[in-house]
């Protein structure tokens, strides 16, 4: 049983972040500022008890309601505000959500040579900070043989960051393995339900492949963000409407090129199987 607010097409949502825990900071009345434009759903979804009470007749005496667990989803556009050191509206979003907000109006320097390197890290080197996790969620403009722009999910003082989950081509193969999991996870997200291992130490089923962890504990968020957006690229015939960067394919970095067939080809996999499962009608 769920309680769900109706017309949510003229719905608007405000939000602010309090200034003092508890206390209300837009008091019924939202400033220009405090709008946010995202789709909102809104669930009240009541906990019911049983009514053991004698009615006198063959039925039961109807549930009580024992308490509510709200719960309020926003869809919004992940962009930026187009103001360097300007926050976009949904960065206090973010916040509520326990993320830290680090606002910065300047490049952090010159281009400079990483010092070192692997498949997924990059040891930066003078203008970069030695201060850890400065530098963590701020995008990462890569230049050389090719040209992409990733994120840094971690930062350390001996300024090592680590990469989203595919920003190389090179190991985009490794990286597979996590947009299919982050695809497993948009497809079915109450299948993964859980803990880290299954309870009846089985495992947990991603596509055709058995996974001995559950992929809503161990794939990243560079992955699953991936995934959103091959799927905002997508057409409603399977292939893609547009691509994220102006342009034709050729001109998309190769590791987006890579990873969408990845996503593509899996999807395609799993349809091909739900329907050969379905009855004949």
């Amino acid at each position: 049983m769920s309680i769900d607010v109706v017309r949510m097409r003229f719905a608007a949502v405000a939000a602010k972040v309090e200034t003092t825990p508890g206390t209300d900071a837009i008091a019924g009345t939202p400033a220009n500022t405090d709008w946010i434009a995202a789709d909102c759903e809104v669930e009240f979804d009541p906990v019911t008890v049983e009514n053991p009470e004698l009615t006198g007749t063959l039925d039961k005496a109807p549930a009580i309601v024992g308490g509510l667990r709200p719960r309020i989803r926003l869809r919004v556009p992940l962009r930026g505000s187009g103001t360097a050191g300007t926050a976009p509206e949904w960065g206090k979003l973010l916040r509520c959500c326990t993320y830290q907000e680090t606002i910065t109006a300047t490049a952090v320097g010159a281009p400079t040579a990483a010092a070192a390197g692997t498949s997924n890290t990059l040891t930066l080197a003078t203008p970069f900070a030695a201060t850890a996790q400065l530098y963590r969620g701020m995008p990462l403009l890569l230049t050389g043989d090719r040209t992409l722009t990733t994120g840094i999910t971690d930062y350390t003082a001996g300024r090592v960051a680590t990469l989203g989950g595919v920003a190389c081509g090179a190991c985009l193969s490794g990286a597979g393995k996590k947009l299919r999991g982050a695809l497993a996870l948009a497809r079915e997200p109450d299948a993964f339900a859980g803990g880290l291992t299954p309870e009846d130490g089985g495992a947990w089923l991603v596509g055709d492949k058995a996974w001995g962890e559950n992929p809503a504990w161990v794939v990243d968020q560079a992955s699953r963000g991936f995934v959103r957006l091959w799927t905002a690229c997508r057409s409603g015939m399977g292939g893609y409407s547009h691509w994220p960067d102006a342009g034709g394919v050729a001109d998309q970095a190769a590791w987006v090129v890579d990873g969408f067939g990845v996503l593509s080809a899996a999807s395609a996999r799993w349809d091909e199987a739900e329907r050969k499962r379905l009855p004949i009608a």
